[in-house]
C-alpha cells in the first residue's frame, strides 16, 4: 500500500493541483471506461483462478512434497514478479498518455526499456540458479528441498515471460478499445489450456508439470499478445510519422 501511494505521488509530481482541481471526465470517456471494465475483470478472474488452481491440483494427484516444491519455486521467483507488477503500474499511465498524443515512438522506447530490465534480471537469476540453485534452496528451506535446479530454471523462464507479457498487455489495453476484450479472451483460453496441460503433466512430473505448463502457455500468450500489439501499432506509427513529415 505504501509503495502504491509513493508511486502515485511520483507519477503525479508537481501536477497534483491540476489533478485535484481537474474537471470531471466527459460522458464519452466514462462510456469507454465502462465498456473496458468487464473484459478487464474477466481476464483478471481467469488469471487468478488459473494460478490458484495448481497447488490444489498437486495436492490432489501428487505427493505433499510436490506442493512444497512448487511453492518454494514461486517464492524464489517472487521478487521478479513483484518488479514486473511495479513497472506495469508505472508504465500504464505513460502508455495511455503517449497513445493519446499519438507518440508511438515513445511507446516503443518505453517498451524496450522495461523489457530490457526484465530480460537482464531474468538472465541474471537464471545464471545464479544454474550455478547455485540447489545450494540456495537447501540454505533457505532445508535439506529436504534438494535437486531443484531444473524447477528453478523453469520458474525463472515463467517469471520472465510473465513479466514481459504484462507490459505488452498493458500496452494493448491502452492502445485501443478492442485491446481489453482481446486480452481477456486470450487470457481465458491460455489459463484453461495451462490447467489441462498441467493436469496431464503433473501425473508423471510432479511439481515440474504445472511449472512447465505455465511457462509454455505463458510464452504462447506473450507471442500472441506481442503480435497483436505490433500489428496494431505499426499503422499508428506510420500515420504519426506521416503527420510529422
Amino acid at each position: 500500500a505504501a509503495g502504491a501511494l509513493l508511486a502515485s505521488i511520483l507519477m503525479v509530481g508537481k501536477q497534483y493541483r491540476a489533478l485535484v482541481y481537474a474537471q470531471p471526465v466527459d460522458a464519452d470517456l466514462r462510456t469507454r471506461m465502462a465498456s473496458q471494465s468487464v473484459p478487464l475483470l474477466i481476464g483478471s478472474i481467469a488469471n487468478t483462478a488459473g494460478s490458484r488452481a495448481y497447488p490444489i491440483l498437486l495436492a490432489a494427484i501428487a505427493l505433499s512434497i510436490e506442493v512444497a516444491r512448487f511453492g518454494a519455486v514461486l517464492t524464489l521467483i517472487g521478487p521478479m514478479r513483484m518488479l514486473g507488477m511495479a513497472l506495469s503500474g508505472v508504465v500504464r499511465p505513460r502508455f495511455a498518455l503517449y497513445y493519446n498524443q499519438s507518440d508511438i515512438l515513445s511507446v516503443r522506447k518505453l517498451m524496450l526499456r522495461v523489457s530490457a530490465v526484465i530480460i537482464v534480471v531474468g538472465v541474471l537469476m537464471g545464471t545464479i540458479v544454474f550455478l547455485l540453485g540447489n545450494e540456495i534452496c537447501e540454505l533457505l528451506f532445508g535439506d529436504w528441498l534438494s535437486d531443484t535446479r531444473l524447477l528453478l530454471l523453469v520458474g525463472v523462464w515463467y517469471g520472465t515471460v510473465a513479466c514481459l507479457g504484462s507490459f505488452v498487455v498493458t500496452a494493448l489495453q491502452t492502445q485501443s478499445e478492442s485491446g481489453p476484450k482481446y486480452t481477456a479472451k486470450l487470457r481465458t483460453v491460455v489459463s484453461l489450456s495451462a490447467l489441462v496441460l498441467a493436469l496431464l503433466m503433473t501425473i508423471t512430473m510432479g511439481a515440474l508439470g504445472p511449472l512447465l505448463a505455465m511457462a509454455l502457455t505463458e510464452t504462447v500468450y506473450l507471442s500472441l499478445a506481442y503480435r497483436r500489439w505490433l500489428a496494431t501499432d505499426t499503422p499508428l506509427l506510420k500515420d504519426a510519422m506521416s503527420a510529422t513529415a
